[in-house]
């Protein structure tokens, strides 16, 4: 058996996000810097020139411009903000109670109690849609964009190579 007891902060959050949306980052910042290169290039074009610059192309640069201050915003948003907003109604529905999971052979349990509530899931490996390891924690996926996160550092019975090896056992391919 297998134990783990997590109270969610925003990190564990951010683990999360960072699970789902590395792409999406990925392709935003490279956006961003080609735009900055691009704005940068087309002023220095212009002034080289020695011409101002036509309206076209200063409105294609303030749209450029926008979708960057859009794009860096939404980042901003997805790993900062939302964790702190998530969190703030988590605690306003379990306080500070932790989530206790529970790992077998057969399947994993989630459960938080409190004073006026009660709350117990039961999963079978196979209904999961993905675990992923990252080097803090695991990822375990009910959902395409649901996750269980169990920090490594809160598992307070057994440990995180017991964890990976039943997940590895249990799931196969669906463990990354």
């Amino acid at each position: 058996m297998i134990r783990a007891k997590v109270v969610y902060t925003p990190e564990h959050l951010k683990q999360h996000y960072l699970s789902l949306y590395k792409v999406f980052t990925i392709a935003c910042s490279i956006v961003v810097i080609l735009c900055v290169i691009l704005v940068i290039l087309s002023s220095l074009v212009f002034k080289i020139v020695n011409e101002p610059m036509p309206p076209e192309q200063i409105k294609r640069l303030i749209f450029i411009i926008s979708s960057s201050i859009f794009l860096i915003f939404l980042n901003i948003w997805l790993y900062f903000i939302q964790p702190h907003i998530f969190i703030k109604n988590h605690r306003k529905k379990y306080g500070d109670s932790p989530m206790l999971y529970e790992f077998d052979e057969n399947e994993m349990r989630a459960s938080c109690k409190g004073a006026d509530f009660n709350e117990n899931v039961a999963i079978t490996y196979d209904k999961l849609d993905k675990v992923r390891e990252t080097p803090k924690c695991f990822l375990l996926f009910p959902e395409k964009n649901l996750a269980y996160v169990i920090g490594k550092h809160e598992i307070t019975e057994g440990t995180a190579d017991d964890l990976r090896n039943l997940l590895k056992r249990k799931l196969g391919k669906k463990f990354k």
